[in-house]
């Protein structure tokens, strides 16, 4: 039964994300109300309300789901021989996110909800990466805030390539990262 419900909320959230997705392609958040969300998902409000606070709170959950997806996307596995393979690794694993998010990312960025997104998104991938440097390299002396730099510079160049471009240039944006890294 449990499963069931579960599964249930899963494709009810699925469906407010995408629908919420798809309105703000159009409209600015202010003026989208819950009940055309409600009426696009083809559910009651009451059932809107008993997942989420306000549309507000749709959008922070939505780039919330979005980050733990990328967070399962970024794990890596332990046939990393350097630091500098790590970052590359990493890049490829983000970049393939975002490239299969695209339409997401684009549409919060848009919406004005960048710096949620980029804090959310520089909060989880750092606390991995400084776990996994710590782990795959015990002996070496980089300190977090070492990684805490790349990685926010890793971010804050992505989020400008998808706010300021319609088709997402992966292959440019990791040639760009990466040749920043190796100097």
């Amino acid at each position: 039964m449990n499963e069931k419900e579960d599964l249930r909320i899963k494709k009810t959230k699925a469906s407010l994300y995408r629908n919420m997705i798809e309105l703000m392609k159009k409209k600015s958040l202010e003026e989208i109300k819950v009940s055309e969300i409600c009426t696009k998902s083809k559910i009651n409000r009451s059932t809107f309300y008993d997942h989420f606070k306000d549309k507000s709170g749709l959008v922070k959950a939505l780039i919330e789901d979005t980050t733990k997806e990328l967070e399962q996307d970024i794990k890596l596995e332990t046939n990393v021989k350097t630091k500098d393979d790590y970052y590359r690794k990493i890049i490829t694993k983000l970049i393939q996110h975002i490239d299969r998010n695209q339409t997401t990312y684009q549409t919060i960025l848009k919406a004005n909800h960048s710096s949620d997104l980029k804090e959310i998104m520089i909060t989880t991938i750092t606390h991995i990466s400084q776990t996994e440097i710590k782990r795959l390299f015990p002996k070496e002396k980089e300190t977090d805030n070492i990684v805490l730099f790349n990685i926010s510079g890793i971010i804050n160049l992505i989020i400008e390539e998808l706010k300021n471009q319609d088709d997402f240039n992966k292959e440019k944006i990791k040639k760009t990262i990466l040749k920043i890294l190796s100097k």
